[in-house]
């Protein structure tokens, strides 16, 4: 998985929908939890999905808004191993 590619989009979608919005009764803000995941050799979209799944609720059990990368090289075990999150 290409890192250097994947993060920086992530933040920009969790930077995105950290701004406030407006609404018809007032202001609303969103916060998001993003669990980044890459496709390997002979993986099917279950497996993709389940390991994003974990590093998403790993995100979520550490605090919320912010994205778990995935980095774990055998498929079948979730070893988030770089974290971040938004704080404020």
């Amino acid at each position: 998985m290409h890192q250097s590619r994947t993060q920086p989009l992530a933040q920009a979608c969790i930077d995105c929908l950290d701004e406030p919005f407006e609404l018809d009764n007032g202001e609303a803000q969103v916060g998001m939890s993003m669990g980044v995941e890459g496709v390997r050799e002979h993986d099917d979209f279950a497996d993709v999905i389940a390991r994003a799944d974990a590093a998403m609720y790993q995100v979520k059990r550490a605090g919320k808004h912010g994205m778990a990368v995935n980095t774990e090289p055998v498929a079948g075990r979730i070893g988030v191993t770089e974290r971040q999150r938004r704080t404020g």
